[in-house]
């Protein structure tokens, strides 16, 4: 039996978080399509477009934005997939995990924009008459992959700078 590279066991995650964001987006279109539900006091499945970006900036009704958004996010998602298959193969299982969740939200926020002109969300936190924009699985996966590249990044930078500082 071959052996799987374990750097492409990483972008199975990446390929499992677009695939389970892809599903729970059409399936929250269906069950939310004319309501709300609320789970929590401050948190409800609520059905949202966006033809922008992070909190709806450049949502724009021409759509412009549309193709170069899908191209922009794929030359991210393709120079991130360099990034962490250039990982050695062994070690550094946090910045692989980081990566990996970041380029699964990625792609699945731009199978979404390219396909339907938007990204799907369905997620609201709200309190009283505040509420965050809404977001999806993709979101999450994203931002917890960036949480984790900067933990990993500000822990590993005292190393570096000792390291320099005795190999000149």
């Amino acid at each position: 039996m071959m052996s799987v590279p374990s750097n492409l066991r990483w972008l199975c995650l990446s390929v499992g978080v677009a695939g389970v964001d892809l599903v729970m987006k059409r399936a929250m279109e269906g069950i939310l399509a004319d309501s709300s539900i609320p789970l929590l006091p401050i948190l409800s499945l609520s059905l949202g477009y966006n033809t922008g970006v992070s909190f709806g900036m450049f949502a724009d009704p021409g759509g412009w934005q549309r193709w170069p958004l899908v191209v922009l996010s794929v030359v991210i998602v393709m120079g991130l997939v360099v990034w962490l298959t250039r990982l050695p193969s062994t070690g550094e299982i946090a910045s692989k995990m980081a990566l990996a969740l970041i380029v699964g939200g990625a792609a699945g926020n731009a199978a979404d924009r390219a396909a339907f002109g938007h990204v799907t969300d369905f997620i609201l936190l709200h309190w009283r008459s505040w509420s965050w924009p809404t977001f999806n699985f993709a979101d999450i996966a994203i931002s917890a992959g960036a949480v984790l590249l900067v933990a990993v990044s500000r822990h590993r930078q005292p190393d570096t700078i000792s390291e320099q500082r005795t190999n000149p």
